[in-house]
This record gives C-alpha cells, sequence and structure tokens, in this order.
C-alpha cells in the first residue's frame, strides 16, 4: 500500500534540531496522506538557516508500503510525545567539513519533513571512535530512540554494544557492509551492488570479458570480490586481475604492463617492417592487437583516477569500457578526454536534482555527494516518527526493525532504498556514461522492489 508524505515548507515546520553540543558550523500514516502540522516556529538557537522559498510539496522519503507486518499491533502515541532522534557526526576534527555538510542536510529534512512529533538531537563525534562513544553515551542519556550515523565503520562498531544494551537502533552512513547486522542498519553507497548492476548492464550489451585495475587495498580486493560474483552472475569471464600497491606515485610503469604495451608493441613493429610500412605514431597503438578484455573495473577516483586516466589511451588500453563506482559522480572528471564514453552506477533520482537545487537555495554552495544520506536517514526518521508505533515481536518502538525493513521500501532523494535481514541496504541504481562536460543516464534506476533488482 502506497504511503504519501506531505512536504513541509520552512514556515509550516514543526519538528526541533538542538543545537550541538561542540562548535559547529551554522547551522506516512496508511491510505490517507499525512497532513502538514499546524504551524509551530522551529527549534533552533544556533545560527538560522538563511531565507529560502518554500521547499516543494513534492519531494519526501516516502514509504512504499504500509509498515503494518502481518500479525503486527499498531499502538497510539501519547499526546504530546516526541521522538527523540540523535545525529553523531564528525562536527570537529578532520572531517568537520564532511560533517557539516550532513549536518545541513539533516537540518533541510527537518524543515521539510518533520512535524512537532519530531526531535533531532545532533551531537560531535569528532573522527574517532572514542568521540563516538562519548557522544553516544550522550544521546543515550537524553532517552533517544534511534541513533543516526556515524560516518565511519570504526565508529559504528565502538557504539554498537552500548547502543544494543539500550535497546536504539543505528543507522550508520558508513559503506562498509560487513558491519551490518544485529541493531546496525548500514545507510551508506555500497560499492559491491554497484559493481553487480554495472557488470549486469555490461553483459546485456554483450560485454563479457573483464578485467579489473584495482589498489592493493582492503576496498580494491572488495571491489575484486564484486567483479566475481557479477561476472558469474551475468555469465562473464574475468580475464585479468592486477593490483598495485596504492603507495605507488608513478602508475604509468603498471598502466604498461596492464595493457601489455611492450608485446604488443613489438608484434606491432614486426608487421609493419615485414610489410614495409612506416609507424603512424611513435607508440604505435593504432595497430596494436585488441586487448583480451572488453572492459575494465576502476575503483579509483577523485584526483588519483584523473591522473590515472590518460595513461590508459597511451599504453594501448583504448578500447575497452571503462566501469567504475558511485565515486565517479564528480563534476571534475566531467573534462578527462580518456572518461568519455565510460559507466557506472549510481543512485538517481529526479528529487535528487531538486534536492540539490534547494540545498544550494539554503546554504549557498553544492552539497557533498554524501549529505543525501543525511537528508534521507533524517526524512525516514521524521516521516516514521508520525506513524502509529508497531508492536511486534516485543518491540513497540516507531523505530524497531520490522519498520525500518519495510521489503517495500522507501522512496528517497537518492531513489529507492530498503534493509535487507542483514541490516545492509539496497538500492535502485541507475547506469550512467560519462560524456563531455557532463554525465547521462543510459539505463534508469528502478522504481520499486517488485522482481529482481541488482
Amino acid at each position: 500500500m502506497l504511503l504519501v508524505v506531505a512536504g513541509l515548507s520552512l514556515a509550516s515546520c514543526g519538528g526541533s534540531v538542538r543545537v550541538p553540543e561542540a562548535s559547529a558550523p551554522r547551522q506516512a500514516a496508511p491510505v490517507q496522506p499525512i497532513q502538514p502540522a499546524p504551524a509551530e516556529p522551529p527549534g533552533i538557537t544556533a545560527e538560522p538557516v538563511p531565507e529560502r522559498p518554500p521547499a516543494d510539496p513534492s519531494v519526501s522519503v516516502n514509504p512504499l508500503a504500509d509498515p503494518a507486518a502481518p500479525g503486527g499491533i499498531r499502538l497510539t502515541r501519547p499526546r504530546g510525545a516526541k521522538s527523540r532522534v540523535a545525529l553523531l557526526l564528525p562536527l570537529s576534527g578532520r572531517e568537520a567539513v564532511l560533517g557539516a555538510a550532513l549536518l545541513d542536510a539533516a537540518q533541510l529534512a527537518v524543515f521539510e519533513v518533520a512535524d512537532k512529533s519530531f526531535e533531532l538531537m545532533p551531537f560531535d563525534s569528532g573522527d574517532t571512535p572514542a568521540g563516538a562513544i562519548a557522544a553516544a553515551e550522550k544521546a543515550i542519556a537524553a532517552q533517544v530512540s534511534l541513533i543516526l550515523g556515524p560516518v565511519f565503520a570504526s565508529a559504528t562498531t565502538a557504539i554498537a554494544p552500548m547502543a544494543a544494551d539500550a535497546g536504539i537502533n543505528v543507522i550508520s552512513f558508513s559503506n562498509d557492509r560487513s558491519i551490518a547486522g544485529g541493531n546496525i542498519f548500514v545507510m551508506g553507497l555500497l560499492p559491491a551492488p554497484q559493481i553487480v548492476r554495472a557488470v549486469g548492464y555490461a553483459a546485456s550489451k554483450d560485454i563479457l570479458r573483464f578485467a579489473i585495475f584495482a589498489p592493493d587495498t582492503d576496498y580494491g580486493r572488495l571491489i575484486a570480490d564484486a567483479l566475481r560474483q557479477a561476472s558469474e552472475q551475468a555469465g562473464g569471464t574475468i580475464v585479468l586481475e592486477r593490483f598495485y600497491s596504492p603507495q605507488t606515485a608513478d602508475l604509468a610503469p603498471e598502466v604498461r604492463r596492464l595493457g601489455d604495451y611492450d608485446r604488443r608493441r613489438g608484434r606491432a613493429q614486426a608487421q609493419q617492417r615485414q610489410a614495409g610500412t612506416a609507424p603512424r605514431r611513435p607508440n604505435q597503438v593504432e595497430d596494436m592487437e585488441d586487448l583480451p578484455f572488453q572492459a575494465l573495473i576502476l575503483p579509483e577516483f577523485g584526483e588519483r583516477l584523473k591522473s590515472l586516466a590518460p595513461l590508459l589511451p597511451f599504453y594501448g588500453v583504448d578500447k575497452v569500457k571503462l566501469i567504475g563506482t558511485s565515486q565517479w559522480d564528480d563534476p571534475s572528471l566531467f573534462n578527462e578526454p580518456a572518461l568519455f564514453g565510460a559507466w557506472y552506477a549510481a543512485p538517481a533520482s529526479a528529487e535528487r536534482a531538486a534536492f540539490v537545487q534547494r540545498y544550494e537555495r539554503a546554504f549557498g554552495r553544492r552539497p557533498h555527494r554524501l549529505a543525501s544520506l543525511a537528508y534521507d536517514a533524517t526524512a525516514l526518521a521524521a516521516v516514521l516518527a508520525r506513524q502509529p508505533v508497531l508492536a511486534s515481536a516485543g518491540s513497540s518502538s516507531e523505530f524497531s526493525a520490522a519498520t525500518l525493513q519495510q521489503p517495500s521500501g522507501f522512496q528517497g532523494v537518492d531513489g529507492i532504498f530498503r534493509f535487507g535481514a542483514d541490516g545492509a541496504v539496497e538500492r535502485g541504481l541507475a547506469m550512467f556514461e560519462i560524456v563531455q562536460r557532463g554525465q547521462r543516464v543510459i539505463d534508469p534506476a528502478p522504481e520499486s522492489f517488485a522482481g529482481a533488482i541488482n
């Protein structure tokens, strides 16, 4: 059963946000649509959010299914009771800029979605597990019903036992699937499903021979494991796996070996001598034989990817499809000619574009790519705070596992998502192609979890 939640403008916001304790940057019912709450000033006493136009009422996080599990009992929340939700973010330390961006996005969600039954309480987790533990202790003492964050896996695992002892579920922004389970729900953009999605799409285009060129790190090995799983599912083959030290400053020798450049160039030169023709270019990549793989998985991003990409065509790795992850959803990469035509899987929805515009109007800058995680998690919590509490399997919390794990999932600014039985997020991902000065959707994200979704 589809539940619709009307977005709330700043003027009609009834939710509140507590001021973070550390010095921080500035700061759905079944059948019937949720109606906006009566006007009530937001509970923010820090530097106010800049004036903005009313939010787009069509944008919100919507449950896609009735939260009542079979046999569940609906309980009415006492009149005037508030759902207190903690937000653990690195508002100080090395990741303070990221923490500020996530806090802004969460605050925007409160203004647009929450009503007076919801209270968000930010706490500074710093950038260490010890800081996260201290923040979680304060959140538990404040009697919160749910914890959003922390951002990093080590911080999340540090607070998991104490949150479990208090009967509190945690929605972490980490992208480490291994920490999910029990009371930990992982909200981050998991890399492995992105590879599964991309490889499945490539196979649909008769690209079945794959290679991976990755740093010899936990992340690189994780992507390699995902490629093995994905290629097996798609009926493909892994032709080559090559890893390099993440400390390698100059990747040219590694790319040269990846492209089997010396052997292929020598063979091309021999053929030219035999035919009595002169090479068209000093490195003769046009005349080299094709590589044995059709697609190359590259789990790099940012400046490292920008320095690596031009080396590929120079050493003859230029007739294969380059495939990356959602970290390629980066405008700074869209001016690199070697990446034109490359593919990657990432969340995509019309709501995200609208979210970016509203965030820019409110805060005067483009949101960090991870800001949408904080927005969707906060909006989800605000929506569930309005629902009748579900009593099931001994739980009577609006944020119980049964409520968070609705099989039909939720619609957020990053598209559809749901939490699986293991606590890891599942998402509907789109396929993108990098084009000059931009990217385009080449295969849209699914709109529901009906049927199989990679």
